[in-house]
C-alpha cells in the first residue's frame, strides 16, 4: 500500500553554476489515525495489513523542498507548487484519511497544485472526489493527469468529468499557459504509456522566458521531457522506488525534476 503525500516545491532563482539544484529538503511525518482519533481501516484485508509491524498504511509524509532553477525569472522568486500523487481510492483506507490529506495540503497555501495520477481504483470511489480533491485550494489552479491504476475504473470518461466538475483542470495530452506576477508559465500533461497522446508542446513554441512544467504519472517519460526542454517534471507512480532494500530506500513517493 502506498503512502500518499502532498509535496510542496518552493522554486527560487539560482545564481552560479546554471544547473537546477535542491538547496533544502525537509520531511514531516504524521500519524493520521492518531491525529484524527479513530480507525481509518476500511476493509478486512487492510485490517490484517495494518497489523504487520512497520506498516505505514495511515501515515502521511509532507516534503518541503526548495529548488533553484536558472531559467526562473526574479519575479517568480518563491513560486510554490503543491504536488499530490497516487491516492489509490479503493475503500481499503477510509475517505477520512484523504480528507485529512487535503486539509494539510490546503494549509500549505500554494500557488499551483499538481495531481499526477493513480487517483481512483474502484468505480464507487469516484464519488469521493468532491469531498477530497474537489476541496483543494490554491491561487492559480489545480491541474491533473491520470495514471495506470485509473484504467481500472470501468468508465474513465466519467472519472475525468467528475474531476473537472470538482474544479480540477485536465492536462491530458494538452498544454496551457498561465500568468503569475506578469510572467508566463506553461503547463503540460503526459499520460503515456497508458493514455495518449502526450502534449505536443515544445520549446520552440514558447517565449524563451516561459517556465515549463510537465505533469506525468510515470518517471519513464523523463527523456521525453528533456527532449522538449521542460524545466520541471512532477511525477508519481514509483512510491519511493520499485526495487529497493528496506534499509536503503525511503518508504514514501517522491517527485522528479527534469
Amino acid at each position: 500500500m502506498a503512502v500518499f503525500i502532498p509535496v510542496i516545491w518552493s522554486i527560487r532563482k539560482m545564481t552560479g553554476s546554471g544547473l537546477s539544484s535542491p538547496i533544502s529538503n525537509h520531511t514531516q511525518r504524521l500519524d493520521v489515525a492518531r491525529e484524527i482519533g479513530h480507525s481509518l481501516i476500511g476493509t478486512r484485508s487492510a485490517f490484517f495489513l495494518s497489523k504487520v509491524p512497520g506498516n505505514q498504511l495511515c501515515e502521511l509524509y509532507v516534503h518541503d523542498k526548495v529548488v533553484c532553477h536558472p531559467r526562473l525569472v526574479p519575479a517568480l522568486e518563491g513560486l510554490t507548487i503543491g504536488h499530490l500523487s497516487d491516492f489509490h481510492f479503493t475503500g481499503k483506507i477510509k475517505r477520512d484519511y484523504f480528507e485529512y490529506v487535503i486539509d494539510r495540503a490546503n494549509e500549505l497555501d500554494v500557488d499551483i497544485v499538481a495531481v499526477t495520477g493513480d487517483i481512483v481504483d474502484k468505480d464507487e470511489c469516484i464519488d469521493w472526489i468532491p469531498s477530497t480533491l474537489g476541496r483543494l485550494k490554491c491561487r492559480h489552479g489545480v491541474y491533473f493527469v491520470l495514471g495506470n491504476h485509473d484504467k481500472r475504473v470501468t468508465d474513465v470518461p466519467r472519472l475525468r468529468s467528475t474531476l473537472q466538475e470538482a474544479g480540477l483542470i485536465e492536462l491530458a495530452g494538452r498544454s496551457l499557459e498561465i500568468q503569475i506576477a506578469g510572467h508566463r508559465i506553461a503547463l503540460a500533461g503526459n499520460e503515456l504509456p497508458w493514455f495518449g497522446p502526450a502534449s505536443k508542446l515544445s520549446a520552440d513554441q514558447l517565449d524563451a522566458q516561459t517556465f515549463r512544467i510537465l505533469l506525468s504519472h510515470s518517471p519513464d517519460q523523463l527523456q521525453w521531457a528533456r527532449s522538449r526542454q521542460f524545466d520541471l517534471m512532477l511525477v508519481g507512480h514509483t512510491h519511493g522506488g520499485q526495487i529497493c532494500s528496506p534499509s536503503s530506500a525511503p518508504s514514501f513517493p517522491q517527485a522528479c525534476m527534469a
